[in-house]
């Protein structure tokens, strides 16, 4: 027992209490520690919600001691990638997306949003991808103060909350807005002047495009075919990949130009 509480408790109905605080027995701590953070409302609010009824010893020591895991999840059709971060005893979410392939700033940047809402946890764990595994990472672990911990490499279950999360998020109805919005209906058609993005960048300077215009000779579904309008090669792509262009317009001209020629010939 505290020696300077002790004179604070008191027995009512059979229950022991602090002031009007409720004691919480060994058994239950662990628990009442789990309610407070399914209210999703950060440490210092779960703190002084659990304050209001109840006490123990270490209490807020307890309610600090968040876990969490992360991950990435991607990339999707329209290019995007998901960063999910989950509490390992509420199982509550927060996702942000990355329109690129996310590096350590940008993920920096988006932890430090939900830290800023939710708290700074304990821990967080995440898998051995290179964004966690950067210099960056490390002193940002060390300038928030929480211990970062990769899982075993090549061992997933290791992560298994977030995993289990990842396979089930379809049912989350923000993650089926976002990729409704992310994969609506292209408008490309038969004709249309296009430019493809690169598969890979050479450095920062390389565009994301391919510069050289091309026209799309077919069309299946979202399955676009494309020729280089002065050359004689086609790329074959999702139509995430293709970017509509205006129309080279000496090329029309010139094909227009032949069709009036061939028209005053036949007079």
């Amino acid at each position: 027992m505290v020696p300077e509480i002790k004179h604070d408790l008191s027995a009512v109905n059979g229950v022991v209490c602090r002031g009007s605080r409720v004691v919480v027995p060994n058994a239950l701590q662990k628990r009442v520690v789990e309610l407070s953070h399914r209210a999703h409302q950060g440490i210092s609010k779960a703190k002084h919600f659990l304050r209001t009824f109840c006490w123990f010893p270490g209490m807020d020591k307890a309610v600090e001691n968040q876990y969490v895991e992360m991950d990435f999840q991607g990339p999707y059709p329209n290019g995007e990638y998901i960063f999910i971060m989950i509490d390992r005893y509420s199982r509550w979410s927060e996702m942000a997306w990355f329109r690129n392939a996310p590096n350590a700033n940008t993920t920096i940047a988006a932890m430090e949003k939900i830290f800023t809402n939710k708290g700074v946890p304990a821990v967080c764990q995440s898998d051995n991808g290179s964004p966690f595994q950067s210099k960056e990472m490390e002193q940002f672990s060390q300038s928030s103060g929480y211990r970062h911990h990769h899982i075993t490499p090549e061992w997933p279950r290791a992560n298994g909350t977030v995993e289990r999360f990842n396979r089930n998020r379809i049912r989350d109805q923000r993650y089926k807005a976002k990729m409704r919005n992310g994969l609506r209906p292209h408008k490309l058609r038969v004709g249309d002047s296009v430019i493809v993005k690169l598969q890979t960048k050479v450095n920062k300077l390389t565009p994301t495009f391919n510069p050289t215009p091309l026209r799309i000779t077919e069309v299946q579904g979202s399955r676009i075919t494309a020729w280089e309008i002065n050359g004689t090669w086609t790329i074959t792509r999702d139509a995430s990949y293709f970017r509509k262009i205006a129309s080279d317009t000496r090329a029309d001209n010139e094909d227009d130009q032949d069709a009036s020629d061939e028209s005053d010939g036949e007079t």
